[in-house]
């Protein structure tokens, strides 16, 4: 979508701020996280819907880093540079969550 165009981000993050999120981000995760933590770790997303977060630069062939929350708890990050779910990192919170879904 913002390779070809038609994703037009509401903020960017620097290439500087970006490569930090993208060197961080696996040891960040691993503490609980809320919402309200990535925007003040990352500043404002890029784009947001209800409880996901996604962060880009100005350039669109950087992979985007997208952040996952349920009940305000982050629960995944996912990162555009590897097919998903390849690229899929799951919290604590994510991986309780699924381990505690009802089973079908």
């Amino acid at each position: 979508m913002y390779r070809r165009g038609s994703f037009q981000p509401a903020h960017v993050l620097t290439s500087a701020a970006h490569a930090d999120l993208l060197t961080t981000l696996d040891p960040w995760l691993a503490d609980r996280r809320r919402q309200c933590d990535v925007v003040e770790a990352f500043g404002p997303a890029s784009w947001r819907r209800g409880d996901v977060l996604a962060y880009a630069t100005a350039d669109p062939a950087d992979p985007m880093v997208v952040f996952v929350a349920h009940n305000d708890a982050v629960t995944a990050a996912w990162t555009s540079e590897e097919r998903f779910p390849e690229g899929l990192r799951l919290t604590t919170a994510g991986k309780e969550l699924l381990a505690n879904r009802p089973a079908s």
